[in-house]
């Protein structure tokens, strides 16, 4: 999280990248895009606004602005994927392995839940349980606030085929698994993709990543649609 008082730092690091030719940089905050205009800067810029990007309209709005790179939403489907990265001026990204980010805040949750039942915090990794789910949710706490994650993992290596003819790039995300098993995950998709033809193959290193995650392995929304309509009612 950034606040008003961050933001001469920020220049100061957009100015330092800026003149070392990184790849791109990754942000949420529109300010980072202005600062960067103003600056006059050539940074190629990642628009990683995470529940953001559900359209080609709005991607191609901040094509014209300047943004090159987009992280595609985490609440879409295949379909929507494939509409969008057919119509997009922006190169595309989108998380193919981890668990996913649900809800931020520059708050310290945790704590101050801890604090509310005057029980002593751990810092550690926590577990928010939902009963109408009958879920949990990984919820992690440091210095910039709190993270809610998912509750299972994205396992897309059945779906490698078509994602390799939509998106540019995909993400393997770490946060919240153990370096040695990510190894391992990240080691099973690249094996993924030489066989790409081969469905049952495929289908054998899925179960292998679901085997090495740490928890249940699911498709997101890859196949669910996130707008639900209430039914029509007489009354």
């Amino acid at each position: 999280m950034m606040y008003n008082e961050d933001i001469p730092l920020l220049k100061e690091y957009l100015l330092i990248l800026d003149s070392i030719n990184v790849t791109g940089i990754i942000y949420d905050d529109l300010a980072v895009l202005n600062i960067v205009k103003n600056l006059k800067l050539n940074i190629p810029l990642v628009w990683f606004g995470i529940h953001s990007f559900t359209n080609y309209y709005t991607s191609n709005y901040w094509y014209e602005k300047g943004v090159k790179y987009g992280v595609l939403s985490t609440e879409i489907t295949l379909d929507q994927i494939k509409k969008i990265s057919n119509n997009t001026k922006l190169i595309t990204m989108m998380y193919g392995y981890g668990y996913l980010p649900m809800f931020v805040s520059a708050r310290p949750l945790i704590t101050s839940y801890f604090k509310h039942i005057n029980k002593p915090y751990e810092k550690k990794v926590y577990n928010m349980y939902e009963s109408q789910r009958n879920k949990t949710y990984p919820t992690i706490e440091n210095e910039e606030g709190t993270i809610i994650l998912s509750s299972d993992i994205i396992n897309t290596i059945e779906e490698l085929p078509d994602i390799s003819k939509m998106v540019d790039y995909l993400i393997l995300s770490s946060l919240n698994i153990s370096k040695d098993k990510f190894t391992n995950i990240y080691e099973y998709y690249i094996k993924a993709l030489s066989f790409l033809d081969n469905k049952e193959e495929l289908k054998k290193i899925s179960q292998d990543v679901s085997n090495e995650s740490d928890h249940k392995t699911d498709k997101g929304f890859l196949y669910k649609e996130t707008v639900y309509r209430v039914k029509n009612s007489d009354n």
